[in-house]
């Protein structure tokens, strides 16, 4: 397991109207997405109310490799309160992607 401090600028990009990653029924259907979650909305209302971005769900509340899905909806808990604006973008400071302490 490894902890992965995340210091980099997480870009917020426009979604086209209309474009999702959900199956015909309206559900994702990966389980390494949690465009569904609180824990995204409130990362993704915070970068809409904060810096006037709307973020791409899809990209910015998956799981990625080497995380679990606990770890992804902390990172994103602190996300949604570490929101700040930088020219053309949103950045995340102080907040890690955890998986030695919550996955297994």
């Amino acid at each position: 397991m490894w902890k992965r401090n995340i210091l980099a600028t997480v870009l917020a990009l426009a979604v086209a109207p209309g474009c999702s990653g959900t199956d015909e029924s309206g559900g994702n259907n990966d389980p390494n997405d949690l465009s569904n979650s609180a824990e995204c909305d409130a990362y993704c209302a915070a970068t809409q109310d904060q810096c006037g971005f709307e973020c791409i769900r899809e990209f910015s509340c998956e799981v990625r490799s080497g995380e679990c899905q606990e770890s992804t909806k902390e990172y994103l808990k602190c996300a949604a309160t570490h929101v700040q604006c930088i020219e053309n973008g949103v950045s995340v400071v102080g907040c890690m992607h955890d998986s030695e302490t919550y996955c297994e």
